[in-house]
């Protein structure tokens, strides 16, 4: 999960650099679609990675006897407190993801030539 949270903070600013910046904005829109439907692409399969670790680290720790407080240098949480917070942490996670790809996929514009300014791409629809 924590390599997720890396991983966003690679990609955000990797998107801001390369789609929102004032360079990329003098590039062609035709280089910018190509760019945002690699961007999405990515953050789909980020969102697929830390959903398959999340959930191994889980049932990873209820698999593993608990541990007395004596093995750790720190206090550690009561029962069950470790996995709501890394569950809280993973569906926090997985919130920002979506609208971080939202906000990539209305670089996209829609299939058809006479839509509505805010109407989204067919992508963006399918990844709700």
């Amino acid at each position: 999960m924590y390599a997720g949270w890396d991983e966003y903070a690679f990609v955000a600013g990797e998107i801001h650099q390369q789609l929102f910046s004032a360079t990329a904005q003098r590039e062609p829109k035709e280089i910018l679609i190509g760019r945002a439907k690699q961007f999405a692409s990515r953050l789909t399969k980020i969102q697929a990675f830390v959903k398959v670790s999340c959930s191994l680290s889980l049932k990873r720790s209820y698999l593993c006897p608990p541990k007395t407080s004596s093995n750790y240098l720190y206090p550690q949480p009561e029962d069950g407190k470790l996995e709501a917070m890394h569950m809280y942490a993973a569906v926090g996670l997985e919130i920002i993801m979506y609208s971080l790809q939202a906000v990539v996929y209305r670089i996209i514009p829609p299939e058809t030539q006479d839509a509505h300014p805010l109407q989204c791409c067919d992508e963006c629809v399918e990844a709700s």
